[in-house]
């Protein structure tokens, strides 16, 4: 939600799954409210901050409740002249409020150019990372590409 001066409100929910990072399932729900550093019309930059809580449900092991902070910036710019190109980075820190010492991150990066008339060509990468043991022999940090085609109508 956009709030006056550049402000704005947020409200989400997520579900997560990473198999690497012994994650079965995260279901969260969080608030919070930033401001946009820079907007304009063919660039945005926002700051933010929040609270969520969580459910965790590990591949092995008993799930959990968690609650954590989130701190983070997106950033986007955009080129409406044919070719239509978008290009966006986000990064979230989620430092843990129940679990002492735990720290999450999660960052990406994308572009997505269009080649004919409202068909598009997109790349993105993203990381996460969990400060917590694994279990299992699983890792702390997973990463990886991805390259999609559509057609926007």
């Amino acid at each position: 939600r956009f709030l006056g001066n550049r402000w704005l409100a947020e409200a989400g929910i997520g579900f997560d799954r990473n198999i690497q990072l012994g994650l079965k399932l995260r279901s969260s729900f969080g608030i919070g409210g930033g401001r946009f550093l820079v907007q304009e019309n063919q660039k945005q930059w926002s700051v933010f901050a929040g609270i969520l809580g969580n459910h965790e449900q590990p591949v092995q092991g008993d799930g959990k409740n968690n609650a954590e902070a989130v701190v983070g910036t997106r950033y986007h710019y955009f080129m409406y002249d044919f070719p239509k190109l978008t290009l966006g980075a986000s990064v979230q820190v989620y430092p843990s409020i129940t679990e002492g010492g735990r720290v999450r991150l999660e960052a990406t990066g994308s572009a997505k150019r269009e080649i004919v008339s409202d068909f598009y060509l997109s790349i993105s990468i993203y990381d996460s990372f969990d400060s917590r043991e694994p279990t299992t022999g699983q890792a702390k940090n997973d990463w990886g590409p991805t390259l999609s085609i559509g057609w926007q109508f």
